[in-house]
């Protein structure tokens, strides 16, 4: 009974920390622990577990907390218990439905053309946690350019290597270093940018203020040269790349990226990858169920003249 208890600690304190709930339930399942009726794990039957009121010695009648349970010793604390079911609620806010491919559009295939995730049909049935297979395919285009959707590899096995490239590569100082320049780059060239718009700005005012003398014709004519390098100058600002200036510690780095997967943050976990990663190819496979991480060209470029984004 205690070991069972000691379960539930465990997992409160992996999902706390950043774990998804599929990677604990996956370990749970490979060291020979089951769940209710001696079934294996899936995602679903931890988190209802994990979940339960009882947990933290609550009381729950229609949904609703009415008090606690008299005599027995909570596993957990009411506030680890409250924490968990807000990481939970946050993750399905912040993943719309249907929204299961963090890194979609973003990868290239070795032929030039961009890769997407979707459904994988596979023999082998649904993943160990009970979730469908996914894949990230290289998509046909109408014209037959590329290899025609040939190129294709696990979903799984992609997020995984990237999830731990990702940590590595963003905690090297290098890297850092080079974010740090790039970023000093693109505020240079925006403070530029913003200071002559203020310039054309205060010219705009400036004429303005001069049509009861002038009229509103001759105003109109002098502000349309300024109008339109105000054009010119926003359409330069919306090419700038935000650049990433953050590039902190291992762990900070770690925490960011895990905190970002357990919530559904994919805006975070897309942004993160292309700082690292702005060119990654996946090359070929080189036969049937091919998934090997060796096919990653993490610094590779693309045939074609496609851009990520």
């Amino acid at each position: 009974m205690e070991a069972e208890r000691e379960i539930v600690r465990e997992c409160y304190r992996r999902l706390l920390a950043g774990d998804s709930g599929g990677s604990v339930a996956r370990d749970l399942n490979a060291r020979g622990s089951r769940g209710l009726q001696g079934k294996a794990w899936t995602l679903t039957t931890l988190l209802q577990m994990l979940r339960r009121p009882a947990v933290a010695g609550l009381l729950a009648h229609n949904g609703e907390i009415v008090g606690k349970v008299a005599g027995v010793e909570p596993i957990v604390s009411e506030e680890e218990w409250a924490r968990l079911n807000a990481l939970v609620d946050s993750r399905r806010r912040g993943r719309p439905p249907g929204r299961v491919h963090p890194f979609s559009g973003l990868i290239f295939c070795e032929c030039g053309q961009k890769m997407f995730g979707r459904p994988r049909k596979s023999t082998a049935g649904p993943y160990e946690d009970g979730s469908p297979r996914r894949e990230y395919r290289c998509r046909p285009t109408f014209t037959g350019a590329g290899c025609g959707g040939r190129n294709h590899i696990d979903a799984r096995v992609l997020e995984t290597a990237i999830r731990t490239a990702v940590k590595e590569a963003l905690a090297d100082p290098d890297l850092a270093e080079r974010i740090a320049a790039r970023a000093a780059r693109v505020k240079g060239e925006r403070d530029r940018i913003e200071e002559e718009l203020a310039d054309l700005e205060q010219m705009g005012r400036n004429l303005a203020g001069k049509t009861a003398r002038w009229g509103e014709e001759r105003v109109d004519a002098a502000m349309e040269p300024i109008l339109l390098r105000e054009q010119v100058l926003k359409a330069e600002l919306a090419t700038l790349e935000k650049p990433e200036t953050r590039a902190g510690a291992a762990e900070d780095v770690a925490r960011d990226y895990d905190t970002a997967e357990a919530t559904g943050d994919f805006d975070t976990m897309r942004s993160m990858f292309l700082t690292a990663f702005p060119h990654m190819v996946l090359t070929m496979p080189i036969g049937w169920n091919d998934h090997r991480t060796e096919r990653f060209l993490w610094d590779g470029k693309p045939k074609t003249a496609a851009k990520a984004g």
